[in-house]
């Protein structure tokens, strides 16, 4: 394995080169850089597969030379006298952080682990160029992870969420569940084209798709798989903006925003059972849900809303039903019975349009 060491001290650079020649013979070193032009210049040219990199150099950090070498992904082991860097470093997909001066047990295993990241990381890499070329450009896209045990590929529509843990990302899908050895900040980069991917905290990247609704008090994101997502003050009005404009895009499966005193929730209009006036507010009857949503809008406001939704009618003053979610009419009460097992009165004024539509 070829590796660059990039430190500005001569004697702590002389004294990990003694340590990784002793302890890690299977480490070549290539080259010596002491400040990030250096090594930025020495990486793009000779390519290593793993970097000892410093933090503080005399014209930057070595963060700045992560930046300016991508595509390129090296192992990084971080090995610095200061460790307020520490999280940091994991966001940047770090193999490990070192201290000096440097451990030669810890240094071993460090070392370890860059070997294993790089043998998944050649495998992912030739199995998502595969996977890219034999796909066409009209198709989802997808991505390839890759841990110890296997190599999967899905969709990115299938993520609900990632949560970063130490030196790995945490991936919950609909249906399955992977841990990868790679930061989180690499996926934040890679997911930055797809809107739907967002941050919501430093250590979680949600799919808004998956969102069932946010809680005011708790500042949590509750998904579509039960789990809560903490929402950071800080990404808190870009988030919430980002789902009321999916609420308001004319998609396949269009959302509604509903905001009452605890939480805003984010169904699908086929997930509504029926609308209800209480006075100038509204309930919203949704399955799946023990409570109702009391929204400060009048019945007529959704009646607006909904006017194109082919499956939605108000059939009362007081009601707009989703006509997929009634089980039967009863003539002799006139009420719309649900499947929620509710009845819904039907008006006299709306009963003929009514039962043509459910024909």
């Amino acid at each position: 394995m070829k590796a660059i060491i990039v430190e500005d001290n001569h004697a702590n650079y002389e004294s990990l080169r003694y340590k990784i020649e002793t302890a890690c013979p299977q480490v070549e070193i290539l080259s010596w850089a002491q400040t990030c032009a250096q090594a930025v210049q020495q990486i793009n040219q000779a390519k290593p597969d793993l970097l000892f990199l410093d933090i503080q150099l005399p014209d930057g950090q070595g963060f700045d030379i992560l930046k300016q070498i991508r595509p390129l992904r090296p192992a990084v082991i971080f090995v610095t006298g200061y460790d307020e860097h520490i999280w940091r470093a994991f966001e940047f997909s770090a193999i490990d952080y070192l201290l000096k001066p440097v451990d030669s047990e810890k240094l071993v295993e460090a070392v370890a682990r860059a070997e294993e990241h790089n043998r998944i990381h050649v495998m992912a890499d030739q199995h998502s160029i595969f996977e890219q070329s034999k796909n066409s450009s009209d198709q989802p896209p997808r991505i390839a992870l890759s841990n110890q045990e296997v190599i999967i590929f899905r969709e990115l529509s299938e993520i609900v969420y990632l949560e970063a843990k130490g030196h790995n990302t945490e991936f919950y899908f609909k249906d399955y569940f992977m841990s990868v050895h790679k930061g989180l900040g690499d996926y934040e980069e890679l997911f930055a084209k797809y809107g739907f991917l967002s941050k919501v905290m430093r250590s979680y990247i949600v799919n808004l798709h998956e969102v069932r609704h946010f809680i005011r008090g708790e500042s949590n994101l509750l998904m579509t798989n039960g789990k809560l997502v903490p929402l950071g003050e800080n990404y808190r009005p870009l988030v919430l903006g980002k789902l009321r404009e999916f609420c308001q895009e004319d998609s396949t499966r269009p959302r509604l925003e509903l905001p009452d005193q605890k939480i805003i929730a984010y169904p699908h209009l086929d997930e509504i059972l029926y609308f209800e006036a209480e006075g100038n507010m509204t309930a919203v009857y949704i399955k799946g849900y023990k409570r109702t949503f009391l929204v400060s809008k009048n019945i007529g406001e959704f009646v607006k809303i909904l006017k194109n939704r082919t499956t939605f009618m108000q059939v009362h003053r007081s009601y707009i039903l989703n006509l997929e979610e009634v089980r039967y009419f009863n003539r002799e009460r006139s009420v719309a019975c649900m499947n929620n097992s509710e009845s819904v009165p039907v008006s006299e004024q709306y009963k003929d349009a009514f039962l043509n539509r459910l024909q």
